[in-house]
């Protein structure tokens, strides 16, 4: 069913008589993510305790929250389609895993290559920025990569 509306999402961005083959959710994380994380949980824990507000569970919880939000933030979403013109780069929403606007298409002899894989992930060089793609996808990412995304169907 996810896959099926990232699909669609992308087959609605994409110009008149362009046909889509796959496509692929991919993100990163900005360098200053992490940092930013542990800073905004740290303050909103302590202004939440200076300022006593409610119990220390409920304290946790909202600084936790805060911090997830900042990790939304500075989390980049990409999708990846590959289609009869070649690979395409759309951005993708920071909510549901669906493309919401094309950014460019990409050039075909464009660098995609794995970089590391565990049970659940793999991460991937696209054009020398590092993704992170759920394991399901790594056999079209691959696909892509050896194709450049044109003739697969």
């Amino acid at each position: 069913m996810r896959r099926n509306v990232l699909l669609r999402s992308v087959q609605r961005l994409l110009p008149d008589g362009v046909t889509l083959h796959d496509a692929v959710f991919m993100w990163r994380r900005a360098p200053w993510m992490v940092g930013a994380v542990v800073v905004a949980v740290a303050v909103a824990l302590a202004a939440t305790t200076l300022a006593g507000y409610g119990s220390a569970g409920g304290r946790i919880m909202l600084s936790l929250a805060i911090g997830m939000i900042v990790a939304v933030l500075g989390t980049e979403n990409r999708v990846l389609a590959s289609t009869d013109r070649g690979l395409q780069l759309f951005r993708a929403s920071r909510i549901r895993q669906v493309a919401v606007e094309l950014l460019q298409p990409l050039d075909p002899d464009v660098s995609i290559e794995m970089v590391s894989s565990n049970l659940v992930l793999t991460d991937w060089s696209v054009d020398g920025d590092r993704f992170t793609v759920p394991k399901r996808s790594q056999e079209a990412m691959t696909a892509m990569a050896a194709t450049g995304g044109v003739g697969r169907g």
